[in-house]
């Protein structure tokens, strides 16, 4: 384990003295006894290479280490445990005019001589250091050189939509390394063999940086993260001005511009204890450019906030959320915990208006990697091989393999138990889009016409979660690289051909299609009816399409592919992969 050694992050403090002083600025020049606190273990005779830079201005730290005082110079150490000069031309001496001296020193030292500037490929620590006060009696002056190692987390949100990146650090101060991180995590580093452009391969959407202490200005180029499959280039540009330093958590989130609204999904899928960063982006376009959002005429000029709009009572899955930066670049940052899995919904609030929402789904299954659990193909499809928003493994059996409700058509899901709070649905279906989505917990019931919390009459708003191109829309809840089945094989039922399985496959509160098409298990999670009722849990099980009027009911004597019923009602989603 390298922490600790690598010494990431730049700049500090150096000599500014209060030496003998006359009417000219004349100050006395002494020659500096180094002394170096570090954890790293130096023996009798390890060099260092130090650079020396004299401000141009007294308040203003020098930003990148060019020698312009003193360049390479190597210091031996001793052993009794001091430092010293190699060589008479090794020396340091304070300025005679007293302007302080900005130190980089980096082990181990390397023969570069004649160099302008600090280029260490092979550099196992970097310090910098800071002058002890001067007396005028004191010969010399004492400079006591620091490790400086600066943990720098870069998160990339929706980095996922790119297929394998390639990260390249701009002009950073070299003897740092960058390294892959799942987030949340501590990871062992090792020497960049790379200078002042670092690249490597991500195939998630973080990793760390140890730099040595620095400060980058604002709108410096720092980051470029390029999709190597062509396209989705990020040049990264800091808003404000960045400093990094020791014993902080520095943070930067690259947010970036993602042109298909459908791409940002609308429900997460973390294991407990994940860390999440969400970009509020969507919450932005979509009351932009969907006509009937922006016919409300938005006010988007508030201040963001995140919250809780809602969570299973009894699987409370959230430790922390919080809000990083501002307006269309911020990200909601989201800690779970650490030992429950579970649902919740979360929201970012413009001013005091909730403008978007998004599931957040905590279990070990990832259907990725088919851990903890499984996929079956069937019709041309690929499925899940449990409801969106279970938190039980289907063969567990028991109403944690229900998952949530959703109403055709809406992003936020429903608990499949309890009350919740409603209201009725109104003949004006911009009024009603937005209520569903300012009220991410509020159920849109309906008790006439065609049933559907969008309108009151007709059928409107066919392509909440199917577009003309039957392909995922924004408003489709399902995690990103998953949809909402719309139809299989010959634009039939993506369930079609399937029959009731025999009665020893009839496990508890559901049915296990194992043999002949073996698509795994599907609980009778019920219904939450137009009218907000909970019906039918343990006895039948509705699953919707993204086509209207084309959902599976399923109970213990039939199965009928074309139920209609009504799109106010709360029913169970089986996500497929996008297609």
């Amino acid at each position: 384990m390298l922490k600790g050694k690598i010494i990431t992050y730049i700049l500090l403090v150096i000599l500014s003295f209060s030496c003998s002083n006359n009417d000219d600025n004349h100050f006395e020049s002494y020659a500096i006894d180094l002394t170096i606190e570090s954890s790293y273990a130096f023996k009798t005779g390890d060099a260092i290479g130090l650079f020396v830079e004299k401000r141009t201005n007294r308040d203003i730290q020098s930003t990148v280490g060019t020698g312009n005082y003193k360049t390479n110079v190597k210091w031996v150490y001793q052993e009794d445990g001091s430092w010293k000069p190699a060589s008479s031309d090794d020396i340091i001496y304070t300025s005679i005019d007293g302007m302080p001296l900005d130190v980089y020193a980096y082990y181990p030292y390397t023969g570069q001589s004649k160099t302008d500037e600090i280029s260490i490929t092979s550099a196992s620590c970097i310090m910098t250091g800071m002058a002890l006060h001067v007396d005028n009696n004191d010969t010399q002056a004492k400079l006591v050189l620091y490790d400086k190692t600066a943990l720098v987390k870069v998160v990339i949100p929706d980095m996922d939509i790119l297929s394998s990146t390639q990260v390249t650090m701009i002009d950073v101060l070299n003897g740092g390394t960058i390294y892959p991180a799942e987030l949340g995590e501590e990871n062992d580093f090792k020497p960049s063999t790379i200078k002042s452009t670092q690249q490597l391969n991500l195939e998630n959407g973080s990793f760390v940086a140890y730099l040595p202490e620095q400060v980058f200005e604002k709108n410096k180029h720092l980051l470029d993260i390029k999709d190597k499959d062509g396209g989705n280039i990020i040049n990264y540009t800091i808003p404000e001005q960045l400093q990094v330093v020791r014993d902080k958590e520095n943070i930067i989130i690259t947010n970036h511009t993602v042109d298909n609204i459908a791409d940002l999904p609308n429900t997460f899928m973390l294991k407990p204890g994940d860390e999440l960063f969400i970009s509020v982006q969507k919450a932005y376009k979509m009351w932009r450019t969907n006509t009937l959002l922006a016919s409300a005429s938005p006010d988007l000029t508030g201040e963001i906030s995140a919250e809780i709009a809602w969570q299973e009572d009894s699987h409370e899955v959230i430790e922390n959320i919080d809000i990083i930066g501002s307006r269309e670049n911020a990200v909601i940052h989201v800690q779970t915990k650490s030992d429950k899995p579970g649902n919740a919904v979360i929201a970012v609030k413009i001013g005091e208006a909730i403008r978007w929402s998004w599931q957040l789904w905590v279990s070990n299954y990832n259907p990725a990697s088919e851990e903890n659990g499984a996929t079956y193909d069937f019709n041309g499809l690929t499925f899940m091989d449990r409801n969106l928003g279970a938190t039980s493994d289907p063969k567990t059996g028991g109403d944690g393999t229900f998952g949530l409700y959703y109403q055709w058509g809406r992003k936020d899901p429903f608990p499949t138990r309890g009350k919740v709070e409603t209201i009725s649905v109104v003949a004006e279906i911009e009024t009603n889009l937005a209520n569903s989505i300012m009220h991410p917990g509020i159920y849109i019931t309906s008790s006439s016409g065609p049933n559907d919390w969008y309108t009151k009459t007709g059928n409107l708003g066919l392509d909440r979660w199917n577009n003309d191109q039957n392909t995922k829309t924004a408003f489709d809840p399902s995690p990103r690289g998953w949809r909402v089945p719309a139809a299989g094989i010959d634009n039939a039922s993506p369930w079609n051909g399937i029959s009731l399985p025999e009665d020893e496959n009839k496990w508890g509160n559901g049915w296990y299609f194992e043999e002949i098409p073996p698509i795994g298990y599907y609980p009778a999670a019920g219904q939450r009816t137009a009218t907000g009722s909970i019906t039918y849990a343990g006895s039948a099980g509705f699953y919707y399409t993204a086509k209207s009027n084309t959902t599976m009911r399923l109970d213990f004597a039939s199965i009928n592919l074309n139920f209609g019923g009504g799109k106010a009602a709360g029913y169970s989603v089986r996500c497929v992969k996008e297609y």
